[in-house]
């Protein structure tokens, strides 16, 4: 309803006016080229730029503050998209400091620009905005500058010197460091051909170098852990460069177009190469890939036309579309039996390519064209036992297969210090392969393993080599625990199998799982899978529509998988599963690509020591032990010692993390001398149950308390209870920064070792009085959303929310008004129509985003804290000047260089909305400190059990006043102010020391040109006094100082207040010397001033002919033995 009303009276307001709109423009001819200014705003009125006519002469270009628009004065405020784009011959261009934007393209391809400065005024540069300026020598970005668009100075070769303003929020040229740092990032967003990289940069940002024609080296340091998109491409004569191994990724065209590019070290910290990463590196000869990476971008090495070798490590799963196309001069390459997938034309023109040795046991997943512009004649040397597969599948079977690779067989062993290994090194394909593994002193062989599958128990294997193999030898260590076999006569034996919540301590078999509801298949969607006891990673592609499942068999007890790069479309489902279907994982929605999940599978067998206790006395220790038949799995043979009828408990012991596990069970054997439990094929089952921890904390430790955290079975179901303190109210339970709950109760089975987080709101309350109040909050509450919030708390008891400058109002049940938004940084009048407790619920204000700006004059300010805070610590981020003052709407304060702030308001309230007066001239800008419990407050005088009290709530707006009562040395009394006999305002006299004054902080409230008088109370003898003064009513007005107070003064003590006003005096209020009338023939008249001296008197007149000075006065008038009394003013 607002917005219609708004709409009328816009129409209404726009009849009969040559009204402009945003999009109207004029075109401005000067001497050689013309401007087009096109409105963006008509409320404020704004304008953009853009050269429509360019010069065809080297000219200097000045842009106006503003122009005129139909009759509209326009503040030029934005140099707009592609404004003087490839204006060749603009050498310079001034802009005023009206402009707040550059746009993007501004000034892209000024090829004749060597200079320009930017304007203090402006906030943002967009992209491409100095692109390609080839002879812009240097830059300074103002400390305004907020927003820097992509590649806005890429392609300015001759660019020098590169440098931030200091006191820039966003950005910084740190070291003087010829470049600009995103700060908060520390990433490097734009650089030049002379900047140095500061060791404190850790990414280069996207586009950086772009374009540094004249960028030969440059040092990265270790720092940094990636390189952006196209962060040095086309750096035509960057020779060489050395990346730390702290670099993680290198981006999409990261080095592309980088012509003079001879060698580039890739260090073993980059685990993916981007698309087009070196593409057209002509010079780049060789170039060696570290087995830290697994994938290769689309166009990585494209058009390296002098590449002669690569190799690419045993690490890479899969090698992208085109990704050495184009490599003319590359005759050989290895690939090794990791590559699962070949993308698209991976090959392409390699027309020197006569060799490649293939050694995936699988014929890899190969895209068309692969070999497309490769010799005919072409050698591929692929394994034995896969020939078959490779004849006959394309495009393989197009060229001369053979086989006689050879393969590099190594042996990783558990434990390095655990014993020594033979027979590793170079194979030919079919050879026979005999590994030996002997223990050292202290440790055992268990088994030989490959890929988690157990491959023999002896410590001799001999095979028939086939692939490349890494084999794992696993030994155990020492045990943990020793028992002593002579204190106890007796022994007996137990065979047992050991389960954890009854499973295998190793799910040897884990199933992924892919769902897509639609059929249509992921388009090569895969993931890599990294186990924890060395195996190499294996990749998973999911390659056809409906489901799709992979099982990996692995003795590995933490896995960890990476969702690769593809098309994951959001009709998926991905599980993780144990055999038996219980999940370990299930995707919330898609995948999302580059994510990676770490999963605890159980407890790797070689790492578990079993031991048996009676009480807590050690009785026998055992490891696990393969067994390859009858059982393919782990057994643990327990010699215990004892006597009979003992009671036997056990625990287990995890070599990995060295500590006994936090697991129980209900296992109990009685001790039988040379008794035996369990067989090989039936072994005696010892189940254990995790125990898990459940913590529980609150967001704001302050709001709340939360119970239920706690060491848990897997499997129990638990609550979690939080409760609110005053001032707060329960928002939800998180994990992992997801909701789970939004009671505060939360009912749930336990599942695995979690923090829980209780999320509260703070909650602000306060009593809203019936009339006028002011009023700030401390819970984020901005815009119109804020304002909605604020009208539907109010309801229909609200009659008015005013700020300073707008307002609206409440009728017929809708609000009503100008005002269309609230602010943190503001206070508001309130006006009820009776009284009520007002909440406001969210998140609280964020001081440092809650900037307050102190104009001249008055400014409405809120004070959005929720302690109190002393007047001096809330302005001591400002510098007050002598006669500020601070006002709430019941009390004040004055600040004096030397006095500091004194008056009747010492602290803010939270809630509460004050008004501050700035008399520097200039404005200020106010930023809270934090307040904290043990902030020292002191508390406000207050007029509550005063003799007089006013409501200060029936009117919006108050004056203040700073006084003093004429020749009264004493501070037992009180001042009150009224108007028509209504009480609008009462003080007690403040003692300030280092003026030897007693001194009266008056708060008056009214309205405006109201006569306001004012009574004095004796405390001591409970009698009132008429004090002679009178003020007219000014809102906001301030009467007096603490040096200069206003004086006020009441009638002597021996005139009879009874009879004042008895007489009829005219003119009254008069002017000096004017002549008064008493209105009769008067016997005699006495004149007091208002010390109560007597300062004239006269006889038988009728009319007194004038008093000299200004001032109120008591007239005394004696006639026909009746005293009468009356006052005067003179002005």
């Amino acid at each position: 309803m607002r917005k219609f009303i708004l709409i009328i009276a816009l129409l209404i307001s726009g009849v009969g006016l040559n009204a402009q709109n945003v999009g109207d423009n004029t075109i401005i001819d000067y001497e050689g080229y013309s401007l087009q200014f096109t409105i963006t705003s008509v409320e404020p009125a704004e304008c953009e730029v853009k050269c429509s006519t360019p010069p065809t002469t080297e000219t200097a270009i000045t842009i106006p503050s503003s122009v005129e628009i139909g009759g509209m004065e326009c503040s030029v405020t934005k140099v707009g998209y592609q404004a003087f784009s490839n204006c060749s011959n603009l050498t310079s261009i001034e802009i005023p400091n009206s402009v707040t934007s550059i746009g993007h393209e501004a000034f892209f391809c000024c090829y004749s620009l060597t200079n320009i400065e930017i304007p203090n005024s402006i906030t943002s540069i967009g992209n491409y905005a100095f692109s390609s300026c080839t002879n812009l020598t240097s830059i300074e970005i103002p400390n305004s500058v907020s927003s820097i668009g992509n590649t806005a100075f890429s392609g300015c070769s001759a660019l020098e010197t590169m440098s931030v303003e200091e006191g820039n929020s966003v950005y910084d040229s740190r070291e003087n460091c010829n470049a600009i740092i995103e700060t908060e990032t520390n990433t490097l967003v734009s650089g030049c051909k002379s900047s140095i990289i500061p060791n404190s940069v850790s990414s280069i940002g996207n586009y950086a170098f772009s374009g540094c024609t004249n960028l030969t080296s440059i040092e990265i340091p270790n720092s940094v852990t990636s390189i952006g998109n196209s962060a040095f491409s086309s750096c035509s004569n960057l020779t060489s460069i050395e990346i730390p191994n702290s670099v993680s990724s290198i981006g999409n065209t990261a080095f592309s177009n980088c012509y003079s590019l001879t060698n580039i070290e890739i260090p073993n910290s980059v685990s993916s190469i981007g698309n087009t990463a070196f593409s057209y590196c002509y010079s780049l000869t060789n170039i060696e890939i570290p087995n830290s990476v697994s994938s290769i971008g689309n166009y990585a090495f494209s058009e390296c036309t002098n590449l002669t070798s690569i190799e690419i490590p045993n690490s890479v799963t899969s090698i992208g579309n085109y990704a050495f196309s184009g490599c003319s001069e590359l005759t050989s390459i290895e690939i090794p039996n990791s590559v699962t997938s070949i993308g698209n034309s991976a090959f392409d023109g390699c027309y020197s390519l006569t060799n490649i040795e293939c050694h995936a046991s699988e014929v890899p997943v190969t895209g068309s064209s692969v070999f497309y512009n490769c010799p005919s004649d072409m050698t591929i040397m692929v394994p034995s036992v896969a020939l078959e597969d490779y004849q006959a599948a394309e495009p393989w079977n197009n060229y001369n297969l053979i086989t006689g690779l050879e393969f590099e067989v190594d042996v990783l062993k558990n434990i390095e210090e655990a014993g020594t290994i033979s027979g590793t090194g170079t194979y030919t394909d079919g050879e026979t392969v005999t590994l030996t593994a002997v223990p050292n002193e202290g440790y055992k062989f268990v088994y030989w393993s490959h890929n988690g599958t157990v491959l023999s128990a002896d410590t001799e294997y001999s095979f028939t080599v086939t692939s490349d193999m890494v084999i794992e030898a696993n030994f155990l260590t020492p045990n943990h625990w020793t028992a002593d076999p002579t204190i106890y006569p007796n022994n007996m034996t137990i065979i047992a199998d050991v389960k954890i919540d009854g499973r295998d301590l190793l799910q040897k078999n884990i199933i992924f799982k892919l769902y897509d509801s639609y059929g249509d298949g992921w388009n090569g969607c895969s993931l890599t899978v990294e186990f924890s006891d060395g195996t190499p990673s294996q990749n998973l592609t999911f390659d056809s529509g409906g489901s799709a499942v992979h099982t990996l068999t692995t003795y590995s007890d933490i896995i960890n998988v990476s969702f690769n790069q593809g098309s994951w479309p959001e009709e998926c489902s991905f599980t993780i599963e144990y055999e038996d279907g219980e999940l370990i994982y299930q995707s919330s929605g898609t995948p999302n690509a580059g994510h990676v999940c770490e999963f605890k599978l159980g407890y790797s067998p070689l790492n578990i020591e079993l031991g048996a206790f009676c009480g807590e006395e050690l009785r026998g220790t055992s490891r696990s032990q393969y067994i390859e038949s009858p059982v393919d799995g782990f057994e643990f043979f327990l010699l215990l010692y004892g006597n009979d009828s003992d009671e036997i408990t056990f625990k287990l012991y995890d070599h990995e993390t060295d500590s006994v596990l936090d697991l129980v069970t209900q296992e109990r054997i009685d001790f039988e001398a040379n008794g035996t439990i369990g067989i090989m094929s039936n072994p005696n089952i010892i189940n254990f149950t995790s125990r898990v921890s459940v913590t529980t904390e609150a967001e704001i430790a302050e709001a709340g308390t939360v119970t239920g955290g706690g060491m848990y079975h897997i499997g129990e179901t638990i609550t979690l209870t939080a409760t609110s303190n005053e001032g707060f109210v329960f928002k939800n339970w998180t994990l992992n920064d997801e909701v789970v709950s939004e009671e505060s109760e939360y009912t749930f089975v336990v599942t695995s070792e979690a923090e829980y987080k209780a999320n509260y709101h703070y909650r602000q309350e306060r009593q809203l009085t019936k009339g006028w109040n002011w009023y700030s909050t401390y819970v984020n509450n901005e815009g119109p959303e804020g304002l909605y919030a604020m009208e539907d708390e109010l309801g229909s008891v609200g009659r008015q929310i005013k700020s300073q400058n707008d307002f609206v109002s409440y009728e017929d049940g809708s609000w009503y008004g100008t005002l269309s938004e609230v602010s943190n940084d503001e206070m508001y009048m309130i006006k009820l129509s009776r009284a009520k407790k007002f909440e406001m619920i969210g998140e609280k204000v964020d001081l440092s985003e809650c900037p307050i700006t102190l104009g001249t004059n008055w400014k409405w300010i809120s004070y959005p804290l929720k302690r109190p805070m002393n007047v001096g610590m809330a302005f001591s981020g400002i510098t007050p000047n002598t006669g500020d003052y601070i006002k709430s709407q019941t009390g004040f304060a004055q600040y004096d260089e030397e006095l500091g702030w004194r008056g009747t308001l010492n602290s803010m309230m939270p809630g509460e909305g004050y008004m501050y007066y700035n008399t520097s001239g200039y404005a200020k800008t106010l930023v809270y400190p934090e307040a904290n419990a043990k902030t020292e407050i002191e508390d406000n005088i207050t007029s509550d059990y005063n003799h007089w009290i006013a409501d200060m709530t029936m009117y919006p707006a108050n004056m203040n006043i700073i006084a003093t009562v004429d020749n009264n040395s004493d501070n037992n009394f009180e001042v009150a102010a009224f108007c028509d006999g209504e009480c609008r305002g009462s003080a007690r006299p403040i003692y300030i020391e280092e003026l030897n004054a007693n001194i009266i902080f008056l708060t008056v409230c009214g309205d405006n040109n109201e006569t306001i008088s004012f009574r004095y109370y004796d405390i001591d003898s409970e009698k009132e006094y008429d004090i002679v003064n009178t003020l007219t009513f000014g809102m906001n007005d301030i009467t007096g100082s603490m040096r200069e107070p206003y004086i006020m003064s009441f009638i002597p003590a021996d005139v009879d207040e009874v009879s004042l006003n008895g007489i009829n005096i005219y003119p009254n209020p008069a002017d000096i010397n004017d002549e008064i009338n008493l209105g009769a023939e008067c016997e005699r008249i006495e004149i007091y001033n208002s010390l109560g001296v007597k300062v004239s008197e006269y006889e038988n007149i009728n009319h007194i002919d004038g008093i000299e000075t200004a001032g109120i006065y008591v007239i005394k008038i004696i006639n026909k033995g009746t005293i009468k009394y009356d006052r005067i003013i003179v002005r």
